[in-house]
């Protein structure tokens, strides 16, 4: 940081502040780091407001001429997460305009730093594309210019992403079968492409969900071709439809990728997000189909019969 500072004297200095967040003043004032940068003071949670304690900002008053705080869009949400939950982020915007309304008297804020999280660390699967992310950025600007987000406001941006008002952004993310958004931003194929592998995620759900499978699709029943035809047939329809979302999310994936990303993430967004996914159903739906041609089965006791 000095060599910059030394170097490029007319060049500002910005640091992550969890580097020294937790030190205390004599010791940040010891290293004259206070006098080299300007502390970005981030957290990504939905409830930011609450998160920092009231001396923290007391210590930063005293030592720094300005401070920035970092905010997100994107990427922050889960370590491999490939969808955006809008409601999240704007949360999260709304817990930094607080906090500047509190700070204002004490503190000066030179500004907020936006950021989308392409990947947790270098050793990470890719999170959110930027294509997925851009209605989760124009709600951001917009709350950030605003304070806050009115019904018209949220109409408005649906207006300039070219969404349908039938089929505009989804504010939150609903864990049910729902139709994708209908968009016309750079980039809308992909993020209607990331919903169809939403609503295959719905129904690859199904595989876990107490009280609808796990009972009559554990591997015990499948090592011994017992299960219950009914069951088996609401398996294969959940999954079959599934299947259909997937497919189709793979065929445009496969198509808007390249327009956009390297052949590097190409590879690496399919093989994380569709490839398991697809992989999971196909083989659902095989085991349904084999044990829907059974029309005996055994008595019990049945633990010594596996086929």
């Amino acid at each position: 940081m000095c060599f910059i500072k030394n170097t490029y004297p007319n060049i500002g200095v910005m640091m992550w502040d969890d580097m020294f967040r937790n030190a205390n003043v004599k010791d940040i004032e010891r290293s004259k780091v206070n006098r080299i940068v300007t502390p970005v003071v981030w957290k990504y949670v939905v409830d930011v407001d609450t998160f920092f304690k009231p001396d923290l900002w007391m210590k930063y008053s005293r030592l720094f001429r300005t401070i920035w705080f970092g905010s997100a869009f994107k990427g922050a949400t889960g370590s491999d997460q490939y969808i955006t939950d809008i409601s999240y982020h704007y949360e999260n915007h709304i817990g930094w305009l607080k906090i500047l309304s509190k700070l204002s008297s004490t503190v000066h804020v030179g500004g907020t730093m936006i950021t989308g999280w392409q990947r947790y660390d270098h050793f990470a699967v890719l999170a959110e594309l930027l294509p997925v992310s851009i209605p989760s950025l124009a709600v951001c600007l917009s709350t950030m210019r605003k304070a806050g987000v009115s019904k018209s406001e949220l109409e408005h941006i649906n207006e300039l992403l070219g969404c349908r008002p039938d089929a505009p952004i989804q504010w939150s993310l609903d864990t049910r079968d729902r139709p994708e958004p209908k968009c016309s931003f750079p980039g809308h194929k992909v993020f209607e492409g990331v919903y169809m592998v939403k609503n295959a995620q719905y129904y690859a759900s199904f595989l876990n969900s107490k009280g609808s499978l796990l009972a009559w699709h554990k591997e015990y029943n499948l090592k011994r071709d017992f299960s219950h035809s009914s069951r088996i047939k609401f398996l294969l329809e959940k999954t079959s439809k599934g299947y259909t979302y997937v497919t189709k999310a793979e065929a445009i994936m496969n198509s808007e990728l390249p327009k956009y990303f390297s052949e590097e993430t190409h590879v690496e967004w399919m093989e994380t997000n569709i490839k398991p996914l697809k992989d999971l159903l196909q083989s659902k739906i095989a085991e349904a189909e084999r044990l829907l041609k059974l029309d005996t089965w055994p008595r019990r006791p049945i633990h010594n019969i596996i086929n």
